[in-house]
């Protein structure tokens, strides 16, 4: 399907990092799928959660007071049809276990601004299938293909 020019997409997306910065970044890797909204803490982020919900909510699972994972679980307990993504800047296996029982994907935070647009593109399975002790998650790949790889071998 090919949007009109001028239209705006019609998904919406939340993203909550601390680090407006970073969160500005990854908003902007995703506004060509979603109208995106950014908060900085988590108690913003809730509030808007319930206004706005979004198709996708990116969150990172370090939120000083709480963690994305509370936001995961606030989404879930709403019953919204919110696709999740949990990022942090290590592999923790047990928090990445919890993202992944909670109907989350999880992803390492240099990573995701490239995989942010394979997320919102792809037909993604409902929840995050993959087993983050396998050594590709826990560094860069030295060879073979990732999900990342297909925004290249599709020309973007």
């Amino acid at each position: 399907m090919v949007r009109g020019a001028g239209k705006r997409p019609a998904a919406r997306a939340l993203i909550v990092d601390p680090d407006t910065a970073f969160a500005n970044q990854l908003a902007g890797r995703l506004r060509p799928f979603a109208d995106v909204t950014t908060c900085s803490s988590f108690a913003r982020a809730r509030v808007q959660l319930r206004a706005l919900m979004p198709q996708f909510l990116v969150t990172s699972l370090a939120l000083q007071e709480y963690n994305g994972l509370h936001l995961v679980y606030l989404a879930g307990a709403a019953g919204l049809s919110t696709r999740s993504i949990v990022y942090h800047d290590q592999v923790d296996v047990g928090l990445a276990g919890e993202v992944q029982a909670a109907g989350a994907f999880f992803e390492l935070q240099h990573r995701l601004a490239a995989a942010l647009p394979v997320y919102a593109a792809a037909n993604l399975p409902p929840s995050d299938r993959r087993i983050v002790t396998r050594p590709d998650r826990r560094r860069s790949p030295r060879g073979g293909r990732r999900v990342t790889d297909l925004q290249f071998a599709a020309g973007g």
